[in-house]
């Protein structure tokens, strides 16, 4: 609700104790169109909408009281580098659009002519939030509230009503951090598998490195598009490049793998070789014969179709 007090010497009227009718005049907004009000605007505000009726209280010294609910969006610069640590100020910057300080002074409720911070300025009838926590507010017999600020800018008087809050981390550390860790230790896991069976040692090392993107991509989601940095997101891409590594080093591991099936591959076909050419060796000294005298003759007499068989 916005409400604002005043005082205009032309509203006042006689109370019963002074011979008068009443002791207060209460209108509804509607039929207080007549009466004058301060013509007070958001310096900061996005966009508003006035919702449900609102409401005129006026006392005998020329007092008013003037209530609405209205429903309003405020720009306020953002900066999401400690999420989910972050905190963030809530400025409302309300003046007088037509009257300087000269002629109209601005003060929160309660408080001094001309003092920086005082008053309430604020009021929260309930801190239960399941995502902020307020900070900075002090608490009364009405609920929460803080002090208004009051400053003076080329002759015109600046009320700032401020909102300190702080995001409740829970929901980014259930859903977007530990889950995260999880998969880093779920990818490093393949280490411990056998390499002979790759398949098994793929799916540690890949998933895990696709889910992390998507969590990423899901954070960004949630906020608007900027280049700033954020703790949340350095940390997931920390944990990106390990997932990486992890399945850099299952890559390098198969390739090396791959090599020395290979070279086992060759070791074979030598001892094979290493086998034929003892034999060769065996015969040609039985026969009293060089190893180059015995395959010359081999190789004069035997045919090309059947050498192989032959060394056999």
């Amino acid at each position: 609700y916005l409400r604002r007090w005043w005082t205009d010497p032309r509203l006042a009227f006689n109370a019963t104790a002074e011979g008068g009718c009443f002791d207060a005049v209460e209108l509804p907004g509607s039929a207080a169109n007549g009466i004058w009000r301060p013509d007070l605007y958001i310096d900061n505000l996005h966009e508003a909408e006035l919702v449900g009726a609102s409401l005129v209280h006026i006392w005998p010294n020329g007092t008013v009281w003037y209530s609405e609910k209205l429903v309003a969006s405020v720009k306020v610069p953002f900066s999401f580098s400690a999420l989910p640590f972050d905190r963030h100020t809530i400025p409302v910057r309300v003046a007088s659009y037509s009257q300087p300080s000269s002629n109209l002074r601005f003060v929160a409720r309660g408080g001094d002519v001309g003092a920086t911070e005082s008053g309430v300025g604020l009021k929260l009838l309930s801190a239960a939030n399941n995502q902020w926590n307020f900070r900075r507010m002090q608490t009364g017999e009405e609920g929460l509230w803080s002090p208004g600020r009051v400053e003076t800018r080329d002759g015109w008087d600046y009320l700032t009503l401020e909102l300190l809050v702080e995001r409740q981390p829970k929901y980014y550390i259930d859903q977007v951090v530990y889950p995260a860790i999880c998969f880093c230790c779920m990818s490093y896991s393949q280490f411990f598998v056998d390499p002979a069976f790759a398949p098994a040692r793929a799916t540690l090392a890949f998933i895990p490195m696709l889910i992390m993107r998507t969590m990423l991509t899901g954070v960004y989601a949630d906020f608007p598009r900027s280049s700033s940095y954020m703790w949340l997101s350095d940390f997931l891409k920390c944990v990106n490049f390990l997932v990486l590594a992890s399945a850099a080093q299952f890559a390098v591991v198969q390739f090396f793998r791959m090599v020395e099936k290979q070279r086992e591959a060759h070791l074979e076909g030598l001892k094979k070789v290493k086998g034929a050419v003892e034999k060769i060796q065996k015969k040609s000294s039985r026969e009293g014969k060089t190893l180059f005298e015995y395959i010359g003759n081999f190789m004069a007499h035997t045919p090309a179709g059947s050498r192989s068989s032959t060394i056999k």
